[in-house]
């Protein structure tokens, strides 16, 4: 009897660590979308403040970490 509590409970605890892997991994996927406000904040202000070479630097930076398509490169000129 003790033996198959243990059993029971050993496959309890393997159930809730398989799910917390699961939730993990899609929390990891659904993550690599998402952008640091403060480094957006930070990108803009410098595209507003530089000169127009810095500009089209820090523009094709936000493109790349946003994944612009080839349509909004186009549509800012990056292209």
């Amino acid at each position: 009897a003790d033996v198959a509590k243990l059993q029971a409970e050993v496959t309890n605890v393997r159930r809730g660590m398989e799910e917390s892997m699961v939730r993990l991994k899609n929390l990891g996927q659904s993550d690599e979308h998402l952008v640091d406000r403060r480094i957006v904040i930070k990108l803009l202000v410098t595209y507003l403040d530089k000169d127009s070479k810095t500009k089209n630097d820090v523009l094709a930076l936000m493109a790349r970490i946003l994944n612009f398509s080839e349509e909004d490169k186009a549509r800012v000129g990056l292209i």
